[in-house]
């Protein structure tokens, strides 16, 4: 039975390490970008001036720390991550013109 384009393709993307490693990273960030308003548990644009300037910790619940308006800059990446699709197609779409 002859192979189609698309099994070969996944064939060839299965034997190499690398490549299920990127697709995995891909998966897990498109994931984060959709279950951000559920995942997050501070606003991303509130500022708490309690903690500003707080060094990343566990503890405190912020991984990545917190900026001169005291907001978690985790969340704001993970906010960010919404807008990757976006900038990634509008690259795309200029680099084929």
């Amino acid at each position: 039975m002859k192979d189609t384009m698309w099994s070969e393709g996944w064939r060839r993307l299965r034997a190499r390490r690398s490549a299920v490693l990127a697709l995995a990273v891909l998966a897990l960030v498109a994931l984060a970008a959709i279950l951000v308003p559920w995942l997050s548990p501070y606003d991303y644009a509130t500022p708490a001036w309690t903690r500003i300037f707080t060094p990343p910790t566990l503890r405190a619940g912020q991984i990545f720390g917190t900026d001169a308006l005291g907001r978690d800059l985790l969340v704001r990446v993970m906010w960010g991550t919404e807008l990757e699709p976006y900038i990634c197609g509008a690259g795309f779409a200029s680099a084929k013109t």
